[in-house]
Formats: C-alpha cells, structure tokens, sequence
C-alpha cells in the first residue's frame, strides 16, 4: 500500500525529467554551446560562473540586510522593554 503513492511520484519525477531532457532550449543551447570554439566555450564558461557567483553575493547580501535589521530590532525591543516599559512601573 505505501508503494504505490512511492510509485507514482517516481514515475512523475521522470516524466518531468523526460520532458525536461527533451526541450528545445535544452536542445538549442546545448548545440549552441557544443559548436562554439576551444576558446570561446572558456570565455562562456567562466562569465557564466561569474554569473552564477554575482547572483550568490547579492543572495547573500540580501539575507545578511534582513539578519542585520532582525537584530537590530531585537536590540531595540530589549531597550524599549527596560527603559522605557520600566518607567511606567
């Protein structure tokens, strides 16, 4: 009984990879790429691994804007609590 839902995953997972494997930009790309020069598929190679890196670093600082305002508001929360919260008392 636990197979079968197992089983039809699978089977939907390599469908998507099928179709996946199978498109035209896939195809298109690859040829393109596969036609390119000795040099030039370097010079492909490495602006998109530049790419790729420039698109981690903005992630990254992105994440870190959002981590730095979290705390920042905690440390403001904090003084709110036992500065001004503690005058009301």
């Amino acid at each position: 009984m636990n197979s079968e839902p197992n089983s039809n995953w699978e089977d939907k997972i390599k469908e998507i990879e099928t179709e996946i494997n199978q498109s035209p930009a896939k195809k298109n790309i690859s040829n393109w790429f596969s036609n390119l020069s000795a040099p030039a598929k370097v010079v492909v190679t490495v602006a998109v691994v530049f790419l790729t890196f420039t698109i981690l670093n903005i992630f990254l600082k992105v994440v870190t804007s959002i981590l730095s305002i979290v705390v920042l508001a905690g440390i403001l929360y904090v003084i709110y609590r036992f500065l001004i919260a503690s005058d009301s008392q």
